[in-house]
């Protein structure tokens, strides 16, 4: 019987019997990218050159930006260059009603139910990134906040 190669070293995701990579945004808030008043800031998701699977969606952080006039809405996309096109991952969640306080809390971000299986899958030349729209003065500024894609990779 021939002896077959058995990669063991790769952990594996569960129900996809894939390896999954977390995806992080550059840093929003101190330190990092500044949110400017009324108006959309565009923050890049590294992206590896891999293919994959959007399993889920997720934001942490230390604190939240908060309007109080206003709403900080942050929507992430999938930028398909086989279609020359962006495509929302979520729809816009409200970071100020996230709930993202000083204990440092990850929050989960609900993919869209409506993706097609070609929306959701990366291909290797795709990006990700993420908008986040003030529609007033941002009065509390965030504190490393970062965006987050668990993709499941495969071959």
């Amino acid at each position: 019987m021939a002896r077959q190669f058995v990669n063991t070293y790769l952990p594996r995701h569960a129900r996809k019997g894939m390896k999954t990579v977390d995806l992080h945004s550059a840093v929003i808030g101190t330190g990092g990218i500044t949110v400017a008043d009324t108006a959309t800031t565009t923050i890049p998701i590294e992206s590896p050159y891999v293919r994959g699977w959007v399993e889920s969606l997720s934001m942490r952080g230390d604190t939240a930006a908060i309007s109080a006039s206003g709403t900080v809405l942050v929507t992430i996309y999938k930028w398909d260059v086989a279609n020359a096109a962006a495509v929302a991952l979520n729809t816009a969640v409200s970071i100020e009603a996230a709930g993202l306080t000083a204990l440092k809390t990850v929050l989960p971000i609900t993919v869209l139910s409506t993706l097609t299986t070609a929306q959701r899958t990366k291909l290797e030349a795709d990006t990700f990134y993420a908008e986040v729209v003030t529609t007033n003065s941002v009065g509390t500024a965030p504190v490393r906040v970062q965006l987050c894609v668990t993709l499941a990779q495969t071959r």
